[in-house]
């Protein structure tokens, strides 16, 4: 139901008073999700002891709302799972495309140890081109995700007839984390070195003459 401040106030008998006053933070916002630091917490326990009185209670967000607060920690949870597991995938793919690149080029390698190259010269170009291609990846998803997030927030996401615990009048809009957008493309970029290692040691394992021998 919708209605106005001035037939609320009739109906609640507080006239022209307010009987609750709803305050937001933005320079220091306490997320029971991601946690915050000591320094933030004190802060946040600070601003709301200023306002503790004999007629006033101050009440953090997740403590009037308890339901939404454990479903953002399920949700916290979740999200840090499909995250595992779909790094996990990625470390099986990127094991399975790079080894097979790598045989294609076992005569390369061969060639290269037959000239005097070091094996360790040979993984470090391994990883190089490695880190390169995961750069590359990672960057352009980075840049597509973040397109999709800025259609997403222009649009909004409507779930209003969705009807789950809670119900969404307003269309939900999607805000941009750059910076743990950026740890998650360097740690794909990480991720594709470190598991390309295990494909370099493999190839620089060969012997020169049987990796001649490939072609």
């Amino acid at each position: 139901m919708v209605t106005t401040r001035g037939v609320a106030s009739r109906l609640l008998g507080v006239g022209k008073e307010a009987h609750e006053v709803v305050l937001r933070l933005l320079d220091v916002v306490e997320d029971p999700v991601a946690g915050v630091n000591r320094t933030e917490r004190a802060q946040v326990q600070e601003v709301i002891a200023s306002l503790q009185s004999d007629q006033v209670e101050a009440i953090p967000w997740h403590e009037v709302q308890p339901m939404i607060a454990e479903l953002l920690r399920m949700q916290g949870a979740w999200m840090g799972l499909m995250m595992g597991l779909v790094f996990f995938v990625i470390a099986f793919v990127i094991v399975g495309t790079m080894s097979m690149a790598l045989l294609e080029r076992t005569w390369e390698f061969g060639l290269l140890r037959a000239l005097g190259t070091s094996p360790s010269a040979i993984a470090a170009l391994i990883l190089a081109e490695a880190g390169w291609l995961g750069a590359l990846g990672g960057g352009v998803g980075m840049i597509l995700g973040h397109l999709v997030n800025v259609c997403l927030a222009h649009i909004g996401i409507d779930l209003s007839d969705v009807e789950f615990v809670v119900t969404f009048d307003e269309p939900i809009r999607p805000v941009a984390d750059l910076p743990v957008a950026f740890a998650l493309a360097m740690s794909f970029v990480l991720l594709t070195i470190l598991v390309s290692a295990v494909a370099a040691f493999r190839a620089t394992r060969i012997p020169p003459g049987i990796a001649l021998r490939q072609r």
